[in-house]
Parts: structure tokens; sequence; C-alpha cells
């Protein structure tokens, strides 16, 4: 069977704590993610697309990246079964990073004491996820042949 190639955008992803499973947001990075399925609602307001995505890394340990990459998983009745979803999909890093910088104050703010921290914490594991995801293309390289 002839390997699925899914779409790559940048998303803002959610970090949680890895190993407590508590489901705290500890602050927002940018990844790259692959587009499983788009949803999109119509109401008064206008359009709004959803997306179920599969982020290549997930997880925080003490500020280390926990995993191998990461690609769509299905099981046997064709169910997906590491989706995350997500509303903040871009095309461009910066697009990306621009939310994740304005949702980490927007976070960090109410902990001033160590807001400084936390986004220099959130930035170094940015990094380490960008430099492990290296291998895998950018939207921009990608998306234009996809089947």
């Amino acid at each position: 069977m002839e390997e699925m190639i899914y779409p790559i955008k940048y998303a803002v992803m959610p970090v949680t704590n890895y190993a407590k499973n508590d489901g705290l947001v500890l602050g927002y990075i940018v990844t790259k993610a692959y587009i499983v399925m788009e949803r999109t609602s119509y109401t008064p307001n206008g359009k709004k697309s959803s997306y179920d995505v599969v982020y290549p890394i997930k997880g925080l340990k003490s500020s280390e990246v926990m995993q191998d990459l990461r690609k769509p998983e299905f099981d046997s009745t064709g169910i997906c079964t590491n989706l995350d979803h997500n509303n903040n999909i871009f095309d461009t890093f910066d697009e990306a990073k621009a939310l994740s910088t304005e949702m980490n104050n927007n976070l960090f703010r109410l902990d001033i004491a160590h807001f400084t921290e936390q986004t220099e914490r959130m930035q170094e594991f940015e990094l380490k996820v960008l430099e492990k995801t290296f291998s895998i293309p950018n939207p921009e390289e990608i998306n234009e042949n996809i089947r």
C-alpha cells in the first residue's frame, strides 16, 4: 500500500507536562503538523475551520523532546488514533509565532514572577522541536503536491 502524503502546516501546539499527564498547559509553541482532517462550519458570523492534526512531537519532560517523530497512525477500522484538535493552523512560521507569543503572554501574565522564565522555557522547547522536525518538509515545500 502506498504511503499517504498529508498536508503539513504550522500549528500552535499547547505544551503539557507529559510526565504528569494532568492536562495543565505550560505554554504554547510553534510546530509543524500533519493535517488529517479539516472541518468547515458556517455560522452567521462567517466560515470557521477546525482541524484534526498529528503533531510530530508531543510531550515535555525536563525540557527535552520526548519521542521519535510521529506520523498519523490508524487502527484496523481506519480511525486515526493519535489525533489532536487545533483551530490555529498557518502557512508560515511567522504567522504561527505571532499567535503563540500572544497566547504565551496571556498565559504567563497571570504569573508575572515567572514570566521571563516561562517564556524562555517555551522558546527552548520550541527550538528543540524545530530542530528535531527539520527533516519534515516545510509547508511551502510539500503542500502543492498533496494527493
